[in-house]
């Protein structure tokens, strides 16, 4: 069998729960999802952002993922490491239909996970992973999916504009603002224009306070920057 339903959960230890079998078919379940979300099918293009955090066995679960995906006919985003904040943005900035983050968040090492959206809604895990997982569901298809190479600069860059907007605007004083522009030329220069917009008004708000930032997980390394900018 893949898993144990009474066992699973939503962040595992690594090797003893989390197998190389489980994160295949949990790839191909999260690709069942898509698919049948979006009412598309292989030929018009579902697309998925991929990323993970610092934690060694990051790379090995999210390179499983991507297979699983790839061979259910999903193009994938690789938006390599990064928080899940940034992964939710990922999506939006890629105009992507679903995305996951493999993090264990505040778990120590030995544990990972796999947090898996819709858009830019969390899925159940118990409700929506698990029933479609233990009954094999599926989809089936010889079309193959392809890696979409992203700028990851340039990404980091508009992700850090939009941290700073969230903190001067609120989410609603940018997202209402990008949430409909293209991807691409038209979204970057609505992210820059805001960008420019609040500079002058970040400096008064931050000015003369003292931080200490925890990157956390390791993938905020550059939050720091933000406050210093």
């Amino acid at each position: 069998g893949i898993a144990q339903p009474e066992k699973l959960k939503s962040r595992q230890e690594v090797y003893q729960e989390i197998t190389p079998k489980l994160v295949f078919y949990l790839g191909k379940t999260f690709a069942k999802i898509l698919f049948d979300e979006t009412s598309k099918s292989p030929e018009e293009g579902v697309f998925a952002s991929v990323s993970c955090d610092v934690r060694g066995s990051g790379l090995w679960i999210k390179d499983i993922f991507k297979r699983a995906l790839i061979s259910s006919g999903i193009n994938v985003n690789d938006s390599k490491m990064a928080t899940t904040p940034m992964l939710y943005f990922s999506v939006i900035y890629y105009n992507c239909d679903g995305g996951v983050s493999i993090t264990a968040s505040h778990n120590t090492t030995e544990f990972n996970g796999m947090k898996q959206v819709k858009g830019v809604r969390n899925l159940e895990t118990k409700q929506e992973i698990w029933p479609k997982l233990m009954s094999f569901d599926c989809i089936n298809t010889d079309r193959r999916g392809n890696i979409q190479e992203i700028n990851e600069f340039e990404y980091r860059e508009a992700y850090k504009i939009m941290v700073k907007a969230h903190a001067v605007l609120g989410i609603r004083g940018w997202f209402e603002r990008i949430k409909d522009k293209k991807p691409g030329r038209e979204l970057q220069e609505e992210i820059d224009k805001i960008g420019q917009e609040i500079r002058q008004i970040q400096k008064e708000i931050f000015k003369g306070l003292r931080l200490v930032v925890d990157p956390g997980s390791g993938a905020a390394f550059f939050a720091g920057e933000i406050f210093k900018e």
